[in-house]
């Protein structure tokens, strides 16, 4: 409903917008939307104003709003209006198929503005007329109603004060060219055909009231109406008799057959033409909508794919980092493979050798090589000597042997000691140099058919260096000496 009162106001400007109570033909009031002003016609090439009371109901715009020609005072409606009945009321062709959303008040106004320049609905009313109901039995009824410049041929007729010119900053009355052109059209249709009275010339146009009526429109013409003849007293034949005396002329006939094929045709092309106006604009309006939102959802369709190709790039990127740890943890699950398989084979054969030399402590250790197997032995007199010299500290504290004794014996121990440690420092120094030269890479696997010295030596490179083993309480921070015994489950435990 705003809408179509927003562009209906916006393309009336003389329409004003209130709130009045309307009373329904069943006597009920409520209060309405009220488009109160003036709808312009052009009556024979001149612009008139129509006042008009436009109400729209509570159902508008799916309901045509309710018209009415609302006279001024000295004015009255056309009695046997086409669309005007005696009460005001408006029942144009355009209001009968009203249909939303197609329908609105701008192509009313210019539906009104047709039916009213081929037909205006309003009179100045004569001198002394009053309604027919009025008059009483036997007295001559008052003439017709015609157009105010008719009855200045009689005499002037009362005029209401004229109004203070409007403000300038006033919006222009309503021009639509569309509407001048049917109404153009028509005027020569008619002029062409219509008959002329024979006692007078053909009337002025109706003029509606030149001032302000009761209801506050501005009713005048855009132009002043042109006076009346100055032949046509004289040639009507009372041109001796006196003003008041004279019959007033009669309005101009009905038009005839062809006329109103004319009238119609005319409004056809003019309502078909105010129609394409209309769909093309509303069809502009809509494709231009369409258009906006399919350049929305294009840039955002477009700002989605630039999203799904930076994923896609560092999906791809993720995927190939994947890919190259997969292939390295492969590779050192084989080699791991690999290695477990000859420790397995390397701890079947030593689990055998055990087994063969069971009851034999000698024969279950095994010195890897020739340094490890003199190592061993070196360590083993040193380990003894110890011992002595731990016994010889018993007897002498218990008092079993004289100080003297004592005295001697230790030194003839630690003499043999320490002979014994030096060539355990030469035979260490021995196996640093050989562990030095052994090459880095583990080495292949060991055949299982080769002696048990090969395979500790072949074990020896699936394991860690050998961990220093201390010979004495002299020698336990020294680290000189290094475990012989590569491959052993106490070298095993140590790692």
């Amino acid at each position: 409903m705003f809408t179509h009162l927003f562009v209906g106001v916006q393309e009336i400007p003389s329409l004003k917008v209130k709130v009045d109570d309307y009373t329904h033909h069943t006597g009920r009031t409520q209060s309405l939307l009220l488009l109160e002003g003036t709808i312009p016609m052009y009556y024979q090439t001149v612009k008139y104003n129509i006042p008009v009371a436009v109400w729209l109901p509570e159902q508008f715009p799916l309901a045509p709003p309710i018209v009415y020609v609302v006279p001024t005072p000295d004015m009255m409606i056309k009695p046997g209006h086409s669309v005007v009945d005696p009460s005001g009321s408006v029942a144009s062709l355009y209001l009968e198929n009203w249909l939303y959303p197609g329908s609105n008040l701008r192509i009313l106004a210019e539906d009104m503005s047709i039916c009213f320049g081929s037909d205006p609905p309003l009179f100045t009313k004569p001198p002394g007329w009053t309604p027919d109901g009025a008059h009483k039995p036997g007295l001559r009824p008052s003439p017709s109603p015609r157009p105010l410049s008719a009855v200045t041929a009689e005499g002037p007729a009362p005029q209401p004060v004229p109004p203070p010119p409007p403000p300038t900053s006033d919006p222009e009355p309503f021009h639509n060219p569309l509407v001048q052109g049917a109404t153009s059209r028509l005027q020569s249709l008619s002029m062409g055909t219509s008959p002329r009275p024979a006692s007078s010339a053909t009337p002025p146009p109706p003029v509606p009231a030149s001032g302000f009526g009761s209801s506050g429109f501005w009713a005048g013409p855009a132009s002043p109406p042109p006076p009346p003849p100055a032949a046509q007293a004289s040639s009507s034949g009372y041109g001796a008799a006196p003003a008041a005396a004279r019959p007033a002329p009669r309005p101009p006939p009905p038009p005839s057959s062809a006329e109103a094929e004319a009238t119609a045709a005319a409004l056809a092309a003019a309502f078909r033409s105010a129609a394409a106006v209309e769909l093309q604009r509303r069809l502009a309006a809509s494709l231009g909508a369409r258009r906006a939102a399919l350049a929305a959802q294009l840039e955002e369709a477009t700002g989605a794919a630039r999203q799904l190709a930076a994923r896609r790039a560092s999906l791809a990127a993720g995927v190939a980092r994947l890919q190259a740890e997969r292939l390295a943890l492969d590779a050192t699950a084989h080699e791991l493979a690999a290695a477990g398989a000859a420790l397995a084979r390397w701890l079947a054969d030593a689990e055998a050798r055990g087994a063969r030399g069971a009851g034999a402590p000698d024969a279950a250790i095994v010195p890897a090589d020739d340094l490890s197997a003199a190592a061993l032995a070196v360590q083993a007199q040193d380990l003894a000597t110890e011992d002595a010299l731990y016994v010889l500290d018993g007897l002498l504290n218990r008092g079993g042997i004289a100080p003297e004794a004592y005295l001697k014996q230790v030194r003839s121990l630690c003499r043999q000691q320490f002979m014994l440690r030096a060539l355990g420092n030469k035979i260490a120094a021995a196996q640093e140099g050989a562990r030095g030269a052994r090459v880095s890479p583990p080495r292949a696997p060991p055949n299982a058919s080769g002696s048990a010295r090969d395979l500790a030596a072949a074990a020896s490179g699936y394991l860690s260096d050998a961990v220093a083993m201390p010979l004495g309480d002299g020698w336990a921070n020294t680290g000189i000496l290094s475990n012989p015994l590569v491959g052993s489950q106490a070298q095993q435990r140590g790692r």
